[in-house]
């Protein structure tokens, strides 16, 4: 191999070690990125998403309650409601109280028109529940006037959440109300984070190797 292509074997190899270098910190930064650490806003801990048929009418003669059980702690229900894609006038109450005692817990307020129609809509708790096995209850009630202009809460047919049941109007139905429960722990993952610093360290290490090898070949060709 003459001067010219030893030169241009070199030059090749340089790329090759930049490419290699480039690949490593974009890979490592997308790890990191991935690894979680920036905090979760919330994490549901229990959810019941079998939406059957929308229990339509919310209103002043139509109340809705759902018991669940309090596993672990919550901060956060979500309702899945339907508006019949239509602007609705009125408001939604939520209030959850423990069943035993009837102490309140929280009391929220949402207007009809903001109800994401279809979807979950999330109320936030004035108050932790803690993580006791407890059972308490969501319930749902509205101030609209008018039956045909009101927002439904999404239901199952069958029983499809075993901790708890749903009541409309006191009475006992088959199926459940349609939600999920959730937390606000800040949450980063440890185990991303330690698999993050490993997959570096080992595209660190190859790159190592590699320009180790390229080093060897250009002092055996010289």
């Amino acid at each position: 191999m003459n001067a010219v292509e030893r030169s241009f074997d070199r030059a090749f190899q340089v790329m090759i070690t930049i490419a290699v270098v480039s690949v490593l910190l974009i890979t490592a930064f997308s790890l990191v990125r991935v690894a979680g650490f920036v905090p979760v806003d919330s994490s549901i801990v229990s959810i019941n998403n079998t939406p059957d048929y929308a229990m339509g009418g919310i209103q002043g003669e139509t109340v809705l309650q759902q018991t669940f059980k309090a596993k672990w702690p919550v901060e956060k229900i979500a309702i899945k409601m339907a508006t019949y894609d239509r602007e609705n006038p009125g408001e939604i109450y939520l209030r959850v109280y423990e069943k035993v005692s009837g102490i309140t817990i929280s009391q929220s307020v949402m207007r009809a028109e903001d109800v994401v129609d279809n979807d979950f809509n999330i109320f936030t708790l004035d108050q932790e529940i803690p993580g006791n096995n407890q059972v308490y209850v969501i319930e749902v009630s509205g101030s609209a006037s008018n039956r045909l202009q009101s927002v439904g809460v999404w239901c199952s047919y069958g029983d499809t959440y075993p901790d708890g049941e749903l009541t409309v109007n006191e009475f006992v139905t088959d199926g459940d109300m349609v939600f999920f429960l959730a937390n606000s722990e800040k949450k980063s993952s440890s185990k991303a984070i330690w698999a993050t610093i490993g997959l570096t360290a080992v595209l660190l290490l190859l790159t190592f190797a590699w320009l180790t090898w390229t080093s060897y070949e250009n002092r055996r060709q010289s």
